[in-house]
């Protein structure tokens, strides 16, 4: 952060210089005060704007579905999206919609084609009886994308919990709100000097 501003209150140019720095803030900095916003001696000193616990779990709240979104994203478009357009593209008799050859109803769909004698779905789907082995590896390999962004989601949503708790200790209960307060209200108020 140092290496791009020269002076705390140099945030860039006024349009969209501003971005880049306030990418750059950490957690920790929000929490205790951004440098060069303070209320005396040209925002050097002073009372600095915050952001509460609060604030910092909804920013965190955001990563978190920003990272999910991510990989979900490039899973579905990398892989899941062309194993379903490409499932029946052969299919004479294909009875779905442009929208409907995107979604796995495309690929149960040609295991349907395959086999007319279709009595319960998953136990045929499942274990592949008599069934076209390129079909149901298609299937396998949604499920397992499908797993995997799980997976992921439920690990990021794990340490998160862990880091918000770590937060919630050093803020709520290291922190000396009150005695902090008074010094400021010290410097201020009751300061005889001024």
């Amino acid at each position: 952060n140092e290496q791009f501003y020269a002076h705390p209150q140099d945030r860039g140019n006024p349009f969209l210089g501003w971005v880049p720095w306030a990418l750059n803030l950490s957690y920790d900095r929000m929490l205790r005060g951004i440098p060069g916003t303070g209320t005396r001696e040209g925002g050097m000193s002073g009372k600095l704007l915050s952001v509460n616990l609060d604030s910092i779990v909804m920013f965190r709240f955001h990563a978190l579905c920003l990272r999910v979104t991510i990989v979900v994203c490039i899973l579905s478009i990398g892989i899941i999206l062309p194993l379903n357009m490409t499932a029946c593209s052969e299919c004479e008799d294909n009875e779905l919609t442009n929208y409907g050859e995107t979604t796995i109803a495309n690929v149960v769909q040609t295991i349907k084609n395959d086999s007319e004698t279709t009595t319960n779905i998953f136990s045929t789907i499942f274990w592949g009886a008599g069934q076209n082995l390129y079909s149901l590896l298609r299937l396998y390999a949604i499920a397992l994308c499908t797993w995997y962004i799980t997976y992921y989601t439920l690990k990021n949503i794990e340490r998160d919990w862990k880091e918000n708790l770590v937060l919630r200790r050093v803020y709520y209960l290291e922190a000396d709100h009150y005695g902090n307060r008074q010094s400021e209200l010290a410097k201020t108020v009751y300061d005889d000097n001024g």
